[in-house]
């Protein structure tokens, strides 16, 4: 299963946005318009991509334990 799709099917369990999920995947935003209002840095959601990423982590490791 692929981390994105992982990530958006389970929201309920982590309830980070889609915005925050393909941030710490470093999508690209494909919508032009969308993508020339949305000049961030690779430091907007900072502290959410860290929760994230822990939060996969640690879902990785309960599929180990099982």
């Amino acid at each position: 299963m692929y981390v994105s799709t992982t990530a958006h099917n389970l929201y309920k369990e982590h309830v980070f946005h889609s915005d925050i999920i393909e941030g710490c995947l470093a999508h690209k935003e494909r919508n032009r318009v969308k993508a020339s209002y949305n000049r961030e840095s690779k430091f907007k959601y900072f502290e959410e991509k860290k929760e994230l990423i822990q939060w996969y982590a640690d879902w990785l490791d309960s599929l180990l334990k099982r």
